[in-house]
């Protein structure tokens, strides 16, 4: 049986679920004042950090769209799959934590 290390797993997990990141020091000039620099920061705050919880928010990922009406979450959630939501929906507790007051919207440009 195939082997893989702890960050070759993470690099395949971060290759096949994150759209914007990929281990830069900083952030693409060509994502700069765009949604895509806040993916690329939400990306980034997730393979540093929560790594090791992908399946946690994916199963909070899974519990929010239970329990939701919201036909647009709904099928945005679908067409990603449960790991790449489950990213988007950390990403999207991220930045309402740090801007409550701000519309999420930008969220399904993801």
């Amino acid at each position: 049986l195939h082997r893989v290390d702890r960050r070759q797993r993470q690099m395949c997990i971060r290759d096949r679920y994150y759209s914007c990141y990929s281990t830069e020091d900083r952030c693409p000039d060509a994502f700069k004042g765009t949604v895509k620099e806040k993916f690329w920061e939400g990306e980034r705050k997730f393979y540093e950090t929560q790594m090791d919880n992908l399946w946690k928010w994916i199963d909070d990922g899974r519990k929010a769209i239970d329990s939701s009406d919201d036909h647009k979450l709904i099928s945005m959630a679908k067409r990603l799959g449960p790991e790449s939501f489950g990213v988007v929906f950390y990403i999207n507790t991220l930045f309402a934590k740090w801007n409550p007051w701000d519309s999420m919207e930008w969220i399904f440009e993801y």
